[in-house]
């Protein structure tokens, strides 16, 4: 199903190919879904697709450090803010043994999964890489081309969970226009 490459990189590698409000929001490291609330004047939803495990990625299992190809626990969510698709959300849970909260993602159901990745120091992260994200990756709904997307791994214990956030065309149209707003809003 998947069989082209990802280039993820990390900032160096991008930096002159990112504007500056792309630049402020794939390299942020504060929780997405708190940003997102607050551009959204709290307007925010999310939308799961599928939590099920399946085949991941080759690239995916790199990072992870396990095995290709490997079957595991897959969640995919829509970020929503003001009634559109901002965010398109993969993430994969990996469990080596016992996690350092015991089951932490059987009950998150609809909860943005950042509820619990940004408690306090609970878990440490890696740093973001970037990469364009091909369009067959995502779901029908939500295909676009030249998307980007950022990607870290959450670490706790023997927990890891590999989150990819893809910045869909109506987020960063609602980034500009804010822009604008403000900026008019000063010339007044």
């Amino acid at each position: 199903m998947y069989h082209k490459k990802l280039c993820w990189a990390d900032h160096s590698r991008w930096k002159s190919r990112l504007s500056k409000h792309e630049d402020e929001w794939l390299f942020n490291s504060e929780s997405l879904t708190k940003r997102l609330i607050r551009l959204s004047q709290n307007q925010f939803s999310l939308k799961r697709l599928s939590e099920q495990k399946q085949k991941i990625r080759e690239d995916e299992c790199g990072i992870l450090e396990v095995g290709y190809p490997s079957l595991k626990q897959v969640r995919q969510v829509v970020l929503e803010g003001q009634g559109q698709a901002w965010v398109y959300a993969r993430s994969i849970i990996l469990s080596k043994g016992e996690d350092c909260r015991g089951n932490l993602f059987q009950a998150i159901g609809n909860k943005p999964l950042g509820s619990i990745l940004f408690q306090k120091d609970l878990f440490e992260r890696s740093k973001i890489e970037i990469t364009k994200y091909p369009r067959e990756f995502l779901p029908i709904d939500y295909r676009h081309v030249d998307l980007w997307a950022r990607r870290s791994v959450f670490i706790c214990s023997s927990q890891s969970v590999l989150v990819q956030e893809v910045f869909l065309p109506d987020l960063w149209k609602h980034i500009v226009n804010k822009k604008k707003q403000v900026y008019n809003n000063h010339l007044l």
